[in-house]
């Protein structure tokens, strides 16, 4: 006999997976998402979720802590960020588009995306992409500069 316990385990479990497929279907496209959505030309992913060995984003957030435009504790908070696209406007200028993928778009998805706008000294676009976002996130996000994409495929 399954216990409460157990069967909130397994939800828990089934949440886990059911986000990893969607940040691994989101990175998949995240080159064609920028595009659609965006506008930008020649993005590639500079980072994503599992960044073995990249130093892109440790670098990033380094030197924008020394430049005293982030805290230390924003850099940990921004350490955590999903993906990281670098391209080009449709004027040539170069852009970093710095996404956080989720299920449901929260503060903390909203505040990490914007908070890496604030830390690159390139031109960045933040956005956050999910299947879903409450009215007050959706505001919040447009008041931060923060891009929402809903993607549900």
């Amino acid at each position: 006999m399954t216990t409460p316990n157990q069967i909130s385990e397994l939800l828990a479990t089934l949440d886990k997976l059911t986000l990893a497929d969607y940040q691994c279907r989101v990175i998949r496209h995240g080159s064609r998402l920028v595009r659609k959505h965006l506008g930008f030309r020649d993005a590639n992913i500079a980072v994503a979720i599992d960044r073995l060995n990249d130093s892109t984003i440790v670098n990033l957030l380094d030197d924008a802590a020394d430049r005293g435009v982030i805290t230390e504790d924003d850099a940990d908070e921004l350490d955590r960020a999903d993906i990281i696209l670098r391209g080009s406007s449709p004027e040539g200028d170069d852009i970093c588009v710095v996404g956080e993928i989720c299920i449901t778009i929260d503060d903390s998805d909203v505040d990490r995306a914007r908070i890496l706008r604030t830390a690159s000294d390139t031109r960045t676009h933040a956005a956050v992409i999910g299947t879903a976002i409450s009215d007050a996130n959706r505001e919040r996000a447009g008041n931060g500069g923060v891009t929402v994409i809903i993607q549900n495929d």
